[in-house]
């Protein structure tokens, strides 16, 4: 039987007070955005039984401190029966065999978006943005022997990310990162920080991955990545008349990444076409791509790439 649930309760409206948490017992993924492949990949799955207890509060306009705790057991997937459909799409297609771990794991980070504004209504804080970007500090560490924990490690990443509006020229994201491990005394796989690979077809988020990456790579040392996104928003196309009632719109974008252990430097740059649509009252949005990126360690293949992202409803924003 596999199954979680999840609560959340708004303490402090004013000062966005809330205190979430959540159980249960489910199949979870090594590394995501890993390319379609890692979707049937057996030996990208686990058995997980979770707990988490999460609180979040502003301590001053602009300054968020998140506190977490969570536990986890961690399961190879032997003595599974399988269904034969997907070892026609990977060879060999065995779980990952180790041995069941714990890991009781406690994170700190801090958000801060300078100049913040916001309306202060009679039961709430509405905030309305900052022409700021946000600045973030984590801080995860692995608590060895605890309630039988296995894992040992400390992990530290600093951040900054911000949605700019370009006046009538369509809206940017832009995410920069960096961060390495402090401790690695005791570290699981799943606890790693990994960069997959890109899918062959697939165009997977650019603020998360990059296209063209062609092995997956741990970082336990030093390392930064930066993504760029662009949305014309119709600024360009809605100039070319026939295109304009098309609705098709164009992005574009690129990344790098530095990972000091491998001396490795990778860097790619891509532009497409973007169309929305509606079913019912989900929108989504496809889109086409082409992508071009090289490294220390060679050139890689230019490529052509679909995408496909949902509009959130409850956070009013596209996946991507």
């Amino acid at each position: 039987m596999k199954g979680d649930f999840y609560f959340s309760y708004l303490h402090n409206p004013y000062r966005q007070t809330k205190i979430s948490g959540a159980a249960g017992r489910e199949f979870d993924m090594f590394t995501y955005n890993d390319g379609v492949y890692s979707l049937f990949n057996r030996a990208n799955w686990v058995d997980q039984i979770f707990g988490t207890l999460e609180t979040r509060t502003e301590l001053f306009n602009g300054f968020y401190i998140n506190i977490e705790g969570s536990f986890l057991e961690r399961r190879p997937l032997i003595g599974y029966e399988f269904s034969a459909f997907t070892d026609t799409v990977v060879p060999n297609n065995e779980p990952l065999d180790f041995e069941t771990n714990q890991a009781l794991l406690g994170t700190l980070s801090f958000h801060y978006t300078p100049f913040q504004k916001y309306v202060r209504e009679p039961h709430r804080k509405v905030v309305l943005g900052s022409k700021w970007p946000q600045f973030s500090f984590y801080i995860e560490h692995g608590f060895k022997n605890l309630l039988k924990s296995d894992v040992d490690f400390t992990y530290l990443a600093m951040s900054v990310r911000q949605d700019v509006k370009v006046r009538s020229l369509g809206t940017s994201t832009y995410k920069i990162k960096g961060g390495k491990f402090i401790n690695t005394n005791t570290i699981t796989y799943t606890d790693e920080k990994i960069f997959p690979r890109g899918d062959r077809f697939f165009f997977s988020s650019p603020m998360w991955s990059f296209q063209l990456q062609d092995t997956t790579l741990l970082a336990r040392d030093l390392y930064f990545e930066l993504h760029y996104l662009h949305h014309f928003n119709g600024a360009l196309i809605n100039n070319i008349p026939f295109l304009k009632k098309t609705g098709i719109t164009f992005s574009a974008g690129g990344g790098a990444l530095y990972i000091k252990e491998y001396n490795y430097f990778y860097k790619e740059a891509f532009a497409g076409v973007v169309r929305s649509f509606r079913i019912q009252r989900q929108r989504f949005r496809l889109g086409y791509y082409f992508v071009i990126g090289d490294s220390n360690f060679g050139k890689a293949v230019p490529a052509l790439k679909f995408s496909f992202s949902m509009y959130s409803i409850r956070e009013k924003k596209w996946g991507f």
